[in-house]
């Protein structure tokens, strides 16, 4: 018998079988009906949360875009170089520990559905912002912010390869840090 939540936990509960759900299967794959029966719940109580596959689908890359946007918060506590390695080592950490759900994001959750793009960018424009205030550039030059936002496009499809093929983490970070610098000084030079 199925055990009777609050809205928030039943809702954050069935978001966690979503983050595992559409992690171990592409979006085509994945059956209502089994997330109902993997959550232990019928399905009309599954579209009681959600209206169908894609607002679950929707709803589950919102929790990862959420859960990765608080894991590699900047520290403004910290010198700057060592805020920007701890946030980049997070990001390396969290999508090394959720890797199948990072690179659903990343490739399937773009391609699915128009609203997943527009997530999607949402957090890359969160982390451009971030990033650029880190700096000391809340209000970056178009230059800047579009030197920022290839340095995302980087560590996005780097740590794709860091995940896919096994890379030295260090190496990896190590890469990111010297490639943000590098873009930092160029624009910094030409402004």
């Amino acid at each position: 018998m199925a055990q009777r939540l609050s809205t928030d936990t039943r809702r954050a509960e069935l978001l966690d079988v979503g983050l595992r759900v559409f992690g171990d299967q592409p979006y085509e794959a994945v059956k209502l009906d089994a997330i109902a029966a993997s959550a232990g719940i019928s399905k009309g109580l599954l579209y009681h949360y959600f209206k169908g596959k894609r607002a679950f689908y929707l709803a589950t890359l919102r929790e990862v875009s959420e859960r990765m946007l608080v894991a590699t918060e900047v520290d403004p506590a910290l010198p700057i170089d060592q805020a920007i390695a701890k946030t980049l080592r997070a990001f390396l950490t969290y999508i090394r520990d959720n890797s199948r759900l990072y690179l659903a994001l990343l490739r399937g959750g773009a391609g699915v559905d128009p609203d997943a793009v527009l997530l999607v960018e949402e957090v890359r424009n969160t982390e451009l912002r971030r990033i650029a205030s880190a700096l000391g550039h809340p209000k970056p030059s178009p230059q800047l912010e579009l030197a920022l936002y290839g340095f995302i496009g980087l560590a996005e499809a780097v740590g794709a390869r860091f995940i896919t093929e096994g890379h030295d983490e260090d190496a990896v970070l190590s890469l990111l840090i010297d490639s943000l610098g590098a873009i930092v000084a160029r624009e910094v030079a030409h402004a």
